[in-house]
Formats: C-alpha cells, structure tokens, sequence
C-alpha cells in the first residue's frame, strides 16, 4: 500500500475534509482502496489490520479517519503507548 499510495497520489488531503472534488474516475479508485483497506482490516489479523491501518495512513479519504479511530477505540486496552501512538498517526495522515 506504500507504494500504491505513495506512487498513485490519487487523493489530495484537501479532498478527505472535502474541500476538493475528484474526477469520477478518481473518486472510484479512492474508494476502491478505501473498501479493499477496510476489508482487510476485518480480517481476524493483527498483521492484516496493522497493514491496512498503515495503508490508510496514506489515503486520503473521508471514511478513513473514523475507521482508523473505532479500531483504536475496540483495540486500546490491548495496545501500548507506542502502538496508540502508531495508530493516531495513521488516522491523522502522519504515518512514515
């Protein structure tokens, strides 16, 4: 997803407050990675989740914030500072 996402810059981050309007197209595939990120991070997986999460800490998309915090919020008592830390990263768009 790095390299997708990275590579792809689809979204801008203007567009996940929605202050741009993508082209059709565009706006497909956004949320074609959006869907396939959330699938895998239902997967029963803590790599497949944490590789979804990381994933959508570079997409740009208005669903994104809110999927990355309910995990946080179902996850946070089996998680450490690091791992919180992580995870609001990725939900604010400031993941490495």
């Amino acid at each position: 997803w790095d390299t997708i996402l990275h590579d792809f810059n689809l979204s801008p981050h203007e567009y996940e407050y929605g202050n741009v309007t993508l082209a059709p197209d565009q706006s497909q595939m956004v949320d074609a990675i959006y869907q396939t990120l959330s699938r895998i991070l239902d997967i029963n997986h803590r790599g497949c989740q944490w590789c979804a999460l990381h994933g959508m800490g570079h997409l740009y998309h208005p669903l994104k914030r809110d999927a990355v915090q309910s995990y946080l919020n179902l996850h946070r008592e089996d998680l450490n500072r690091e791992d919180v830390q992580w995870l609001e990263a990725c939900r604010d768009g400031s993941v490495l």
